[in-house]
C-alpha cells in the first residue's frame, strides 16, 4: 500500500502494519501520540530518545502546528503523520496537529512499563492517555470589558508581567504573575518614598518599619496606603459566597497568622457576604465583624482582601506540609473569585493620583 500524491518520497511507504501492546506499529515504529511538550524544547529537527545506555528507542517529534513538506519526512515523521492525518490526500504542506513520540517496536513494552509514567519529568512531555491529569483552564462568562485610562504600569517590568499575566497557561500561573505585580509595586513605592528623602536616614528607617517585615504585613500596608477606593474590592468579595467550601478550607482549615476572622468571626463574614455585598451598610448589621464606620469598615476589606491574595499565593507556590495545595477543581474558585479580586486590587492601586505623579503620569516606554 502506497500514499496517494506524488510529492511523497519512494521509501515513504507502508510496508508493515500490526497493533503492538494495543498501539499502531507502522514500518516497525510506533507513533505515540502526546497531549504536550515544553516550550522550552526546540522544533527544528527530530530529537533522539535514548536509554541511559545510549540506545535509542525513537524519537520526539515536536511538529504540532508546524508545516512540513510530506517529500521531506523523516521516517519517525511519517509514522506520525500516518496517526494525525484525517485525509488520504498529500498534496501542499502538511500541518501536523499533535506532537509526538515515535519509538522502535522492540522497545515498546519496556517504554510503557518503566518510562512512559515518568516523561514528564526526563522528557519534558505528556502522553495523550494522560490528558485528563492536565489542568482544564476554566473560564468566566464575560458581557462587557471596561477600559480604563488612569492605568498606570511604572516600569517595563510591570508591563512585562502584565502580559504574561494573559498567555499564562492555568489561572494559578495567572495569578502568580499578578500577585508578582504586587510585590514589584511594593518594592517600586518603597524606592520612590526613599528617594523623596534624600540622605534623612531617620526617615528611611521609619518608611521600613511602616511596612512591616512580612509579606502579608507589607501588602496590608501597601493598600492602606495606596488604595483609591475599596468599592471594586467590595464587589469582588461578594462572589466568595459562591466558594464557601474551598474558601474555609483555604483560610480557614489553613489559617496563618494575620487571619482577620477567627472561626466565629468567619461564620458571621459568611452570613454577611451570603446577604448581600459586603457594603459598609451591610457589614453594620454584623457586630461582630467591628466595622462601624467607614474607617473601621475599610480597614476591614483591606486586611481581609491582603489576607485572602497572600493565602492564595501560598497556594499556589507552595507544596509542603502545612500549605494547602491547589488542585484541579480549585480552578473555578481561582477564575472567579481570587483572579479578579487581585486584577481589581491592581486596577485600583496603579490608578492612584500619587503613583502616576511618580512617573510623571505616564505609562512605562515599550519594551
Amino acid at each position: 500500500m502506497r500514499l496517494s500524491g506524488e510529492s511523497i518520497s519512494p521509501e515513504l511507504s507502508i510496508a508493515s502494519l500490526s497493533l503492538e501492546e494495543g498501539e499502531i506499529c507502522i514500518n516497525g515504529l510506533i507513533p505515540l501520540r502526546l497531549a504536550g511538550c515544553s516550550h522550552s524544547i526546540s522544533t527544528a529537527d527530530d530529537i533522539p530518545v535514548e536509554d541511559s545506555s545510549g540506545v535509542t528507542l525513537g524519537a520526539l517529534c515536536k511538529r504540532a502546528g508546524t508545516s512540513v513538506d510530506p517529500s521531506a519526512f523523516t521516517l519517525s515523521q511519517y509514522a506520525a503523520y500516518l496517526l494525525d492525518t484525517k485525509s488520504s490526500g498529500t498534496a501542499g504542506l502538511y500541518r501536523f496537529e499533535y506532537d509526538y513520540v515515535v519509538l522502535r517496536k522492540e522497545h515498546l513494552k519496556m517504554y510503557l512499563e518503566k518510562m512512559k509514567h515518568s516523561a514528564p519529568i526526563w522528557g519534558a512531555f505528556v502522553h495523550a492517555d494522560r490528558q485528563a491529569a492536565l489542568p482544564q483552564s476554566a473560564a468566566v462568562a464575560v458581557t462587557c470589558i471596561v477600559a480604563v485610562p488612569t492605568i498606570c504600569l511604572p516600569t517595563p517590568t510591570h508591563e512585562r508581567l502584565a502580559m504574561r499575566s494573559v498567555v499564562s497557561a492555568t489561572p494559578s500561573e495567572r495569578f502568580l504573575q499578578l500577585y508578582h505585580q504586587l510585590e514589584l509595586l511594593f518594592d517600586w513605592v518603597i524606592v520612590q518614598e526613599i528617594k523623596q528623602l534624600s540622605d534623612d536616614l531617620e526617615g528611611v528607617g521609619k518608611v521600613f518599619s511602616s511596612y512591616g517585615s512580612g509579606d502579608q504585613q507589607r501588602l496590608v500596608s501597601l493598600l492602606q496606603g495606596y488604595l483609591v477606593s475599596i468599592d471594586s474590592l467590595v464587589n469582588e468579595h461578594a462572589s466568595l459566597a459562591s466558594y464557601q467550601s474551598q474558601a474555609h478550607t483555604i483560610f480557614q482549615d489553613y489559617s496563618k497568622e494575620g487571619n482577620p476572622l477567627k472561626e466565629g468571626l468567619w461564620n458571621e463574614w459568611i452570613k454577611c457576604i451570603t446577604s448581600g455585598k459586603p457594603s459598609e451598610v451591610n457589614v453594620k448589621k454584623f457586630k461582630a465583624l467591628k466595622a462601624h464606620d467607614a474607617a473601621t469598615h475599610r480597614n476591614l476589606i483591606v486586611k481581609l482582601t491582603a489576607y485572602f491574595i497572600y493565602r492564595v499565593r501560598c497556594s499556589v507556590a507552595h507544596s509542603k506540609i502545612g500549605e494547602y495545595v491547589l488542585r484541579d477543581t480549585d480552578e473555578e474558585f481561582v477564575v472567579r473569585f481570587a483572579e479578579p479580586l487581585i486584577r481589581a486590587v491592581l486596577k485600583e492601586l496603579m490608578s492612584n493620583p500619587k503613583l502616576l505623579a511618580q512617573v510623571g503620569g505616564r505609562l512605562a516606554p515599550a519594551i
